[in-house]
């Protein structure tokens, strides 16, 4: 366990791969065969693409008209500092696995703004006490999502180990104070999260439009994540005998 702890603190500080991790990634990504080696870029491409689409989200939790609590500000900023490491950390990845593609990766990038749209959402987010509902959802899911994917990053090697740890803590975190303020900052209105936790799960499957939240249109996701990060996220709160 301490070689891993020791490489995720590495990371964090370094904020990236060491040459002799980006070598073995690269060595590994070369013994895939055609099917393998597709699958794994196209997954790794949506999440370079949605970790990097969160400051679209920052951006627009700033320019709405409800107040955001210094509390939430402060958390939605070191959220974005992970989220950006993340996109990094995962940036890197691909270009040493597959060094012919990242430049069409990096030119989607800039290109990203241009599809952005929240409106499909917006229902979802008319003030703090459902962002951070939204968020905490979006953020468990992430991790029951990133914990099915792990055998499918392991194909690049052992040097994927603490880069996905890293990811998976750190989503973890954010879900865990996403709720924790839910509960002490919102403790009035969580009754109400049954019913608006259901009023997300039933926007799965709204066509994703560089948001980063509900970013589940390809296909890992499946209905079981859904319903188990539902009924985790009810049970958080606290809520899970009103649950539907």
């Amino acid at each position: 366990m301490a070689p891993t702890i020791t490489s995720i603190s590495r990371l964090q500080a370094q904020r990236a791969l060491s040459s002799s991790d980006l070598r073995s990634i690269s060595l590994h990504a070369a013994l895939l065969g055609d099917a393998e080696r597709d699958e794994l870029e196209t997954t790794i491409r949506l999440d370079v693409q949605s970790e990097f689409d969160a400051r679209f989200l920052a951006e627009y939790l700033t320019e709405q008209s409800w107040e955001m609590s210094s509390a939430m500000a402060t958390a939605i900023e070191q959220w974005l500092v992970d989220e950006e490491l993340h996109k990094s950390l995962f940036l890197q990845v691909h270009e040493a696995a597959f060094p012919d593609r990242i430049a069409d990766l990096r030119k989607d990038l800039l290109q990203r703004d241009r599809g952005v749209t929240f409106e499909p959402l917006k229902h979802l987010m008319r003030d703090e006490f459902e962002v951070l509902c939204l968020l905490a959802y979006d953020e468990l899911a992430t991790v029951k999502a990133y914990q099915v994917l792990i055998p499918q990053y392991m194909q690049l090697g052992p040097s994927m180990e603490p880069v996905l740890k890293l990811v998976i803590r750190d989503e973890g975190r954010h879900y865990a104070t996403f709720a924790h303020m839910l509960r002490k900052r919102h403790a009035n209105r969580l009754a109400e999260t049954p019913a608006l936790i259901e009023r997300i799960r039933a926007s799965e499957g709204t066509p994703y439009a560089n948001t980063f939240v509900l970013d589940h249109d390809y296909g890992i996701w499946t209905e079981s994540i859904f319903d188990r990060s539902v009924s985790q996220l009810k049970r958080a709160l606290g809520q899970s005998r009103t649950s539907a």
